[in-house]
């Protein structure tokens, strides 16, 4: 039983948390703010999640990841800068999510407005 519960934890900390965000960003309706904002602010918590992380691995000799033992400084670097990398991707991907989605509603919004007919193209 032990074995069936720790695979469910890592499937809802691992799986259901990439969904859930597509989710929101399907049915929510709001505004994002600047871009630059928005990258400034999620690349700061990642680098301060990554100075904790480097913080108990320096100093109490506990990797968060453990296969971050494995790897040497110029492997760590480099995986960390990947991370950056697919950090700025994934935000990109909300942007284009959000930007679909508001494109689709506009369309059915003037549509309707229309009296449901759409224009010839």
């Amino acid at each position: 039983m032990p074995s069936m519960f720790t695979l469910f934890i890592s499937f809802v900390q691992h799986t259901l948390v990439a969904v859930l965000p597509f989710a929101e960003l399907w049915f929510g309706k709001y505004k994002l703010p600047s871009k630059r904002l928005s990258l400034v602010l999620l690349n700061a918590f990642m680098v301060v999640y990554l100075a904790v992380m480097l913080y108990l691995a320096l100093v109490d000799n506990l990797w968060v990841y453990p296969f971050l033992n494995l790897l040497n400084w110029p492997q760590r670097i480099a995986f960390f800068a990947g991370c950056f990398i697919a950090n700025c991707g994934f935000y990109y991907v909300g942007v284009l999510v959000t930007d679909m989605k508001n494109d689709s509603v506009a369309r059915s919004h003037s549509a309707a407005a229309r009296g449901g007919k759409s224009k010839a193209k």
